[in-house]
């Protein structure tokens, strides 16, 4: 895993948006096993 500190804010919110919906979409593929 390769960590990116942006410079601005709100680049630092777009990527941590990016990261949680990364991880959310790992957990419905791990949990339910579906494919999104």
């Amino acid at each position: 895993m390769q960590e990116k500190y942006p410079e601005t804010p709100l680049d630092s919110i777009k990527y941590s948006k990016l990261d949680i919906f990364a991880a959310i979409k790992n957990f419905v593929k791990k949990k339910y096993k579906v494919y999104v």
